[in-house]
């Protein structure tokens, strides 16, 4: 079966999403959207008509924020291959270049678009959540809706596609929300290197940081050293960007899956349809 979302989704979400342009694979999305919407031309107007509508609305309101992950990714990873085409000029043609490319591109500044990568991942996982919550009836509220909550997350794994989620994500979600944290608590997440980029794998202030330098300095202990070493290590931006989008895929993709088979238990004599008009 053919993964990649159809075009003609976007127009039964009414949702002008980043994904309409550079369209990814989440299993069984596609079948979801054509059995739960369809199209019909009413008196010369395009009419979308929809099982549920408030369920339209939130897969809607996911593939946006996806797209915005997407886009933060696709625009880092332009820059980082102009820099790395940069490093192999020599000097003087290098710093010229840069030079130029500042000056045409006054407004590039990575580290915005990694910090939008990290808010719109959460917001990502959070929208998964609310839909999920919403169409399944888990009577969970506000700040409760959270899949970096173990009570939220036990009555998810519930759900087949779902039993093994914690032990699966619970670690990748709980970096997520670690660095989303911290950027909005006044931590910074700087990108460090040239041809590979790199960021901390614990987000501190430069306050904590001169603590654990200091801390570090004075143990003479190579155990005790070692442990303050893994909070100072760094990590690759590029594997964790990667692994972020391939878990919202396949997070997506399992709640497609659990979404249309019961929708197809509920409407059992509905079928989906591909109309689109264009």
């Amino acid at each position: 079966m053919n993964d990649l979302v159809s075009r003609r989704i976007y127009a039964k979400l009414f949702a002008a999403s980043y994904i309409d342009r550079e369209r990814i694979r989440i299993h069984d999305f596609t079948n979801l959207v054509d059995f739960l919407a369809w199209e019909k031309l009413e008196s010369g107007v395009i009419v979308v008509h929809s099982l549920d509508d408030n369920l339209r609305h939130n897969l809607k309101d996911l593939v946006e924020k996806l797209g915005f992950v997407l886009l933060s990714f696709d625009i880092l990873k332009d820059n980082k291959k102009k820099d790395t085409a940069l490093m192999t000029l020599p000097d003087e043609e290098r710093w010229k270049k840069v030079r130029t490319e500042h000056k045409a591109n006054k407004f590039r500044n990575d580290k915005y678009y990694w910090y939008n990568f990290i808010i719109y991942t959460k917001a990502s996982l959070n929208s998964i959540a609310v839909t999920l919550n919403s169409f399944f009836a888990f009577g969970f509220e506000g700040g409760q809706i959270d899949l970096g909550k173990a009570q939220f997350v036990e009555k998810v794994s519930s759900l087949k596609g779902f039993s093994n989620f914690a032990k699966t994500y619970g670690k990748w979600i709980d970096k997520v929300i670690e660095y989303r944290d911290a950027v909005i608590h006044q931590k910074s997440i700087d990108i460090f290197g040239l041809r590979h980029w790199l960021i901390p794998s614990r987000p501190l202030t430069d306050i904590e940081l001169d603590q654990l330098r200091e801390r570090y300095d004075s143990l003479s202990s190579q155990f005790s050293k070692s442990r303050i070493e893994k909070d100072l290590a760094l990590m690759s931006l590029s594997s964790f960007m990667k692994t972020s989008i391939v878990n919202l895929q396949t997070i997506t993709g399992l709640l497609s899956t659990e979404i249309l088979c019961e929708l197809r238990r509920r409407y059992s004599e509905h079928l989906l349809s591909k109309t689109y008009y264009h």
